[in-house]
């Protein structure tokens, strides 16, 4: 068997001296490796801060009483949720980590959820972790499907953003109706409480959310012309009486 010189530095006494490969020895005699041994045993207490030399691997203080007072003595932490001050004894450390329940549980819960931005309207939502992960990248299905429909049609950014803003929502339509209509109702004027807005195109039929297809009317006449007792054409003679005198903005009638 050949066996291969090795030439090394103590770091003791910094002499050069000569070994073999198989082989381990770090220092040039026993005294330097005792000494080294003892170096590497030199910690700081960490009650009083005297240096000692420690007889095993988890010591951490000097004597007993060291030992003793560390561990009566109550120390803090911050809650890794609030911030808070957490008082707890050096033997609890391990399995205290948030100040009360609710952190607790919120910390939990934040394990199972996550933030991400809508590939449409660009808002930051709050979906399970597993969601995110497979792929979603939308707040809502509205979204989802506008954003398809944009992709269909090759919309650029101007036209996203116009459909963003007036996007093909019913709350949406109806809040703008009832803004730029005023709240009364188009075939006999009464306004004593909200009123409703009307499709007079329904969207079955391909009706849209523009003004030219919405109507303000009070419960009885929307009744009336959801069962058909008022015709589309009736509905748009009223239409034109109620408010070709608004001056609406093309944009939004067309």
């Amino acid at each position: 068997m050949v066996t291969t010189k090795l030439t090394k530095t103590c770091p003791i006494c910094e002499k050069s001296f000569t070994t073999y490969q198989s082989q381990n020895h770090k220092t040039c005699s026993a005294e330097c490796g005792r000494a080294l041994r003892s170096q590497r045993r030199l910690i700081i207490c960490a009650r009083c801060g005297k240096q000692f030399e420690r007889s095993h691997t988890t010591q951490r203080f000097c004597s007993p009483e060291c030992a003793g007072t560390a561990r009566k003595q109550p120390r803090t932490k911050l809650c890794p949720e609030c911030g808070k001050p957490i008082p707890y004894k050096l033997c609890r450390a391990a399995k205290q980590k948030h100040c009360s329940r609710k952190c607790a549980a919120t910390a939990e819960k934040r394990r199972y959820r996550q933030e991400a931005e809508c590939l449409w309207c660009k808002t930051v939502f709050t979906a399970r972790t597993r969601e995110i992960l497979n792929g979603r990248r939308f707040c809502s299905v509205n979204c989802s499907i506008l954003w398809r429909i944009a992709e269909r049609h090759g919309y650029s950014e101007p036209q996203r953003q116009a459909l963003r803003e007036h996007r093909n929502s019913h709350q949406a339509a109806a809040t703008i109706a009832i803004q730029l209509m005023g709240n009364r109702c188009a075939v006999c004027g009464w306004d004593q409480a909200p009123c409703d807005v009307h499709h007079i195109i329904p969207k079955r039929r391909k009706g849209t959310h523009k003004l030219n297809n919405l109507i303000i009317l009070c419960p009885n006449h929307h009744r009336m012309a959801t069962k058909g007792l008022l015709s589309s054409t009736q509905l748009l003679e009223a239409w034109q009486l109620a408010y070709a005198s608004l001056q609406l903005e093309q944009s939004l009638v067309n």
